[in-house]
Order: structure tokens, then sequence, then C-alpha cells
């Protein structure tokens, strides 16, 4: 018996295509680096020194807003009446360190002019370092009598005081500033007979137009020109006290007394009587006391610097005229 097959049957196979379904849309957020943009101000030179909007005024919102860069865009006269310095400092603790640029328009255009105190002041404050860079600007006519933050007598930097500031004066004039140190007191005046106090010594000048005390300083195509640190004179010394008055002299004797006339006659008149010898003169009263010397005058105060002067720090020069 002859086996049978059975004949396969053929199997169809599908070309199936699959079907790709989205992902749900899930929105991420990429993290950057915060950046700040710096703070930007224009005060006009019209505005009054001290009020709102003024070039003092921006200066103070500057030393203590959030913004680590701050810049002052300046053009014309801007007259200093305020009895003090334009003061600039990181005093906001929550920012490490500040910037401030202030920029003008040309040193024959941009002009901030003091009167009776120093033009600028620029020091390390409670939140960090300060950087200031002045540029196309002058600085002029600034008077310092006295050490600003540095403290004691001595006047330091009529245009700039730089103490602890990380400052750059970029095509820059620094002109017709001045320290000027004080005079010393006068003495004392003697009491009677004794001498007169010395007169105290003048106090020191230094940096007529400008002072560093500590940080950098760098100029770059800068004019310091026609500044002056004048010391102070000495104080004069006290009078001498009067001389005290002499003694009075002794009273004179008294003169003695005439001898009696003789007797009358009936007839004839008695002679007159002689008169009395007269009184011996007085003595002469006692010599007054010397009155005291005058006392010597102080000495004058010494002046360093009528451009620059700087105690410590770091001063660089490139290109400019000193």
């Amino acid at each position: 018996m002859s086996s049978s097959k059975r004949p396969r049957r053929s199997r169809k196979v599908r070309n199936s295509r699959a079907t790709i379904r989205p992902l749900p849309y899930s929105p991420q957020f990429q993290q950057l680096e915060i950046r700040l943009a710096p703070a930007v101000f224009a005060p006009l030179s019209t505005t009054a020194d001290g009020a709102a909007g003024s070039l003092r005024d921006v200066i103070n919102t500057a030393n203590t807003n959030s913004d680590s860069s701050n810049t002052i865009n300046l053009a014309g006269t801007y007259s200093l009446a305020v009895a003090s310095d334009l003061f600039i400092s990181d005093q906001n603790v929550s920012v490490p360190g500040k910037t401030l640029n202030i920029v003008g328009n040309g040193e024959g255009t941009t002009i901030i002019a003091g009167s009776t105190t120093r033009d600028f002041e620029v020091s390390r404050g409670s939140g960090g370092t300060i950087t200031v860079v002045f540029k196309s600007l002058t600085i002029e006519n600034g008077h310092a009598a006295d050490g600003g933050s540095v403290g004691g007598t001595a006047a330091l930097g009529g245009g700039l005081l730089d103490n602890g500031g990380q400052v750059t004066m970029s095509t820059v004039a620094v002109q017709s500033n001045f320290a000027t140190g004080a005079a010393g007191a006068p003495g004392v005046a003697g009491l009677t007979g004794a001498n007169g106090g010395a007169g105290g010594a003048g106090h020191n000048a230094s940096g007529g137009g400008i002072y560093l005390a500590a940080g950098n300083l760098s100029l770059v195509n800068a004019t310091i020109a026609n500044n002056h640190a004048k010391a102070g004179a000495g104080g004069t010394g006290g009078a001498g006290g009067t001389g005290s008055s002499g003694s009075n002299g002794a009273n004179g004797t008294d003169g003695s007394n005439g001898f009696n006339g003789s007797s009358g006659s009936a007839s004839a008149s008695g002679t007159a009587g002689s008169p009395g010898s007269p009184g011996s003169a007085g003595s002469n009263g006692g010599n007054g006391s010397a009155g005291g010397q005058g006392g010597t005058g102080g000495a004058g105060g010494n002046a360093v610097g009528g451009g620059i002067a700087m105690a410590a720090g770091q001063l660089t020069i490139s290109g400019g005229s000193l």
C-alpha cells in the first residue's frame, strides 16, 4: 500500500506595518546663567546738585541698588554746590562688587566742576570691591580740606581721593584742583607775667589733583595739570602776660613847727615867729615786674604732590600728560 502525503498548505505572510504612536508632550525647561542688564542713567546738567535726578542723586542710587554694573552718561557742565564730595562705594551687602562707568562726551564738553569741597571720593564699601571707570570728561575746581574716609587732619586729593577702589581714568582731564591744609591753632596768651603758649603746627596737604591712599589707579591718556597742594601755616604764638604794677612810694615826713614870736611891749609889737622847716620827700615806688614773653609760632605743615600723591596701592600710567 502506497503511502499518500497530504499536500502542504501554503502560508500567506502578511506584511504588517508597525504603528508608531507619539509620546505625550512634556515640556522641559533648561536653566540658563543669570544675566543682569546694567542700569543706565543720564542725569541732566541743569538739575540742581542734590535734587532728584541729579548726578549726585544717581550716584547714591548706584551705590545701593541691586545692579552689579551701573553706567552714568553725562553731557554738559555739572556744578557741585552741596558741601560734600561725590562719594562712590558699594553699599549693598548683597552685591559682592560693583562697577560704575561715568562716561562723558569729551574733556572739553563734559565737566564736573567743584566749588568748596573735593569732587570725587571712591572707597571700598560694605558690599565689596568697587570698580569705577571715568571716561571722556574733565574733573576740575575741587577743594580738599580734610582726609575724607582716610581720616586725619591732612587735606587729601582735591579732584579725586581713591581709598581702596579700582579706578581707571581714560581720556580724562584733572585740572585746577586744590588740597589745602588748615592753619595751626594760635597759642594761648600768658597770664600776668607769664610767657605766651606756642602756636600749633600747620596741617599737611597731599595730592592737589589725585590722592591714592589704597587700591589701584590706572591713568590712560589722562591729563593732570595746574593742580596744587598747599600746607597750612603754623599758628601764631600767644601774647606774653602783662607785668605786675610797682609798689607805692612811702609818704614824706611832716615839716617841723615854727617858733613862737617874742611878746611885744606896751608900746611896741612883738617879733614874728620863725617858720617851721619843710617835711622830707617821700621815697620812690617799687618797680613793677616784667611782662611775659610771647609764645613761639607753630611750624608750617608739609605739602606733597601738587598733581598726584600716593601712600599705598598701585599706580599705572599709560600715555597722557602729567
